[in-house]
Parts: C-alpha cells; structure tokens; sequence
C-alpha cells in the first residue's frame, strides 16, 4: 500500500474517530435532565468546538406550525435569541415547511446574478436571521415521530464549508437530537406544572388556614353570646323578671342574624373557591331587586338610625346571578351599616349607557385609609375590624363581593378615605 494510501486511511480513521467523540459527547449531553435552552446552546459548543460549525442555531416550531423561533445560537455579535421567522421564507423556513435539508453554498454570488437578470439595483435574497454575508448555508429539520420538533441551521461566510459528508453527518444527529428536545420540552413542561401545583397548593393552605382561623375565632364570639344569653334566660326565670327576659330576645334574635350572615359567607366562600358556584344569568329588574335587598337591614339601618336612599329607575336591569348578585350588594350594605356611625346615610344609585350598567353604593362612614385598600379584597393577611359599634364579621365580605362581581362579568372600583366615607362603583356589561 502506497504512503498516499496509508494517508488517506488514517484522515479517514482520524475523521471517524471525531465524528465518533462528538456522537458520544452529544448522546451524553442529550441524556441530561436540564432546561432545553441550556441542553440546546451545550450542544451548539460541542459542535462548534469538534466539527468548526462556528455560527449556528436551533429554532423550534409555534403550536400552529407557521412561525420558527431561535431557542439557542451560537458565534454570532448579536443575540439571536427570541427572533423568528416564518416557514417558508429563507432557508430556514423553506427547511421547515418541506421538511428536507438544504445545502446551499455561494450564496451572495446568486444573489448577484438574480439582482442582474431581474434589473434590480439591490440583494433582494430574504435572510430574516444570521450572517448578512453568509455564503453557504446548511439547515437539517429535526423530526421526530412524524413531527418536526426542531431545525438545526449552520453557517460560514466561506465558500463550500460544508460538504455532502458533513450534511449527511448532521442529519445522523438529526434524529437523536429531535427526541432529546421533545424530551426536554416535556420535562420543562412537567416542571411547569409543578411550579404551578406547588403555587395552588400554597394558595388552598392559605385558604385552609384562614378557614380555621375563621371558625376558631369568628364564630366562636355569637356561640359564646349564645351561652351567655342561655344562663341569663335561666337566672332571670328564676327571679320572675319576665321584662328583662323580653329585652333578652331582641338579642338573641340579633346574634341569629349574625351568626346566619356569617355562616353564608363562609359557605359562599369556600364554593368559590372550589368552583362550586353554578352561575344562572337571567334578566334582573333592579329596582325590585335592591328594595328586597334593602328590606333586609331594615332593623338594621332603624338600630342605628342611619338613613337610605334608593335611586335606581324602574326600567334599568342586568344579565346577571341573582343569587351571587343578591350576596355582594347584601355584604356591601352589611359593611356600610356596619362602618356608618349613628345618624349616617347611605345612598345606592344606578346609571345606563349603550355599553354597561353601573351602581354606586357609598356612605357617611368612617372610610379606608389608603394603606389598607390594597389588601382589601385579598385573603392575606386579612382580618375582620370592628364597625362602629363593636359589629364583628369574619373580612370575608369584600372578598366576596370582588369574587362575585368578577363572576358576573362585572368590575369593582372604590373610593374613599379616613373621615370620608366610602363609595363603590360596580360596572357591568350591558
């Protein structure tokens, strides 16, 4: 055998050996448990590094298979990450919508010659990403099961850097490289999720929290009255004090309100936070609607001599739940009573237009001071405070009333300030 001979086979074992260091460095990159884009730009080095492929990048597929974006690149002054480009424009895309490799090389040449024969006085060749002087080009689609799960596109501003050896040597990992990116889609997706769960989680901890926080000390305070008032019964039978034990019954019969009040709350509540509220949208005339709501907390308003003004016209109705409707504005008038000193007033109006109905419900109350109104209609951190003559509840009110108002397709907004009352604006869709 001729020293030319042995030459030719040793290149030719050399060349196999490379391209068998990087099919094992590959494989063990592929096979990590990593975030895509890092498994992704790990491989570009490796390329880069054993096979001079110095300016490369792998785009994936949008869901409706019209658009490729750059998940990782490799060599190039500028970022080419986040960009994207269509299928079926430039190599990349033509790559993409066939499904085939292309090696392309001489690429400005042909560019030249197609300006010159159209008259044209500029390159009109699309490159939407990479080199602008690249003269050869090579993109391999990545598929997998059918699916084409990535493209792997390489470039040099050299001519014919890539030869039918080296195509033919990148679509041998083509088919490696499209599982493991499925793969990492899949554990990125997977932790997703988990991130997700552990967050939902946290929040139904929260919940379960706030829930026995509630049941410890909320009602804890009307069972205690309950027993309370039970000793009282007994001891003024005992004495035949028949008139305090008829002033005792105005009291029991308050704390049954209150106890009953604070019972649909809490079970309003946890349905809503286990999706348990079936929404049944009907047409709700609203006149009627706040005089039987009103008619309500007549005891109520008279107890603390508060004064109520209703100015809603007849003609004006809403598409809405009547019963989660019925439970936001019945805990809106509880709280403005409930924050309304003695001899205050309360004003409920509503107003149309083309597009929405909106009510307004304010008050003479004490107001919120603006520290507080963030956390209003949150469950962190909230706690019942005490209206203006001690009424207690459990500060799950508002959260319903948002909860609710959202539910029926609406938006809540408010108004007010320590010393100036407060005013709601409840806006729904017509």
């Amino acid at each position: 055998m001729e020293i030319t001979d042995l030459e030719k086979l040793s290149a030719k074992l050399e060349t196999s050996q490379r391209k068998m260091d990087i099919i094992s460095k590959v494989s063990f990159e592929l096979n990590k448990l990593v975030s895509l884009p890092e498994k992704l730009n790990t491989i570009l080095d490796i390329l880069d590094d054993q096979f001079n492929l110095s300016n490369s990048m792998i785009l994936v597929p949008n869901p409706d298979q019209q658009r490729l974006t750059v998940v990782a690149c490799h060599g190039y002054a500028e970022d080419q990450t986040g960009k994207t480009v269509p299928f079926g424009q430039g190599i990349v895309g033509l790559a993409a919508a066939r499904r085939k490799h292309i090696n392309l090389t001489g690429i400005r040449r042909k560019q030249h010659y197609m300006a010159t024969v159209s008259h044209e006085g500029e390159l009109n060749f699309v490159r939407p990403l990479g080199l602008a002087d690249a003269e050869s080009q090579v993109a391999i689609p990545l598929v997998a099961n059918a699916e084409l799960v990535a493209l792997l596109m390489a470039e040099s501003r050299e001519f014919c850097v890539f030869s039918k050896e080296d195509e033919n040597f990148l679509i041998t990992l083509a088919q490696p490289l499209a599982v493991s990116i499925q793969n990492s889609m899949l554990y990125d997706s997977m932790e997703e999720k988990i991130r997700e769960r552990t967050a939902e989680l946290q929040r139904l901890n929260e919940t379960k929290n706030k829930f026995f926080s509630i049941i410890s000390h909320d009602l804890r305070g009307p069972v205690t009255s309950f027993q309370s008032l039970t000793r009282l019964f007994s001891h003024y039978h005992k004495l035949g004090q028949t008139d305090k034990i008829d002033n005792l019954c105005g009291k029991v019969d308050q704390s049954a309100d209150n106890l009953n009040h604070l019972l649909e709350n809490l079970l309003d509540w946890s349905l809503s936070q286990t999706n348990g509220i079936q929404c049944v949208f009907e047409n709700i005339p609203l006149h009627a609607f706040f005089q039987q709501i009103v008619s309500l907390y007549k005891e109520s308003l008279a107890a603390k001599e508060i004064t109520l003004s209703l100015s809603v016209d007849e003609s004006i109705s809403l598409h809405a739940d009547q019963h989660t409707l019925a439970t936001a504005f019945r805990n809106l008038l509880s709280n403005a009573i409930k924050f309304t000193p003695r001899g205050g007033a309360i004003a409920i109006d509503a107003v149309r237009d083309d597009k929405a109905v909106i009510v307004r419900l304010s008050d003479t109350g004490v107001g919120i001071d603006k520290e507080k109104l963030c956390a209003l209609f949150t469950l962190h951190g909230q706690r019942s405070t005490c209206g203006t003559e001690k009424e207690k509840g459990t500060g799950l009110g508002l959260i319903l009333v948002k909860e609710f108002t959202e539910l029926n397709h609406g938006t809540l907004t408010l108004d007010s300030g320590p010393g100036q009352g407060t005013r709601f604006m409840l806006t729904f869709p017509r």
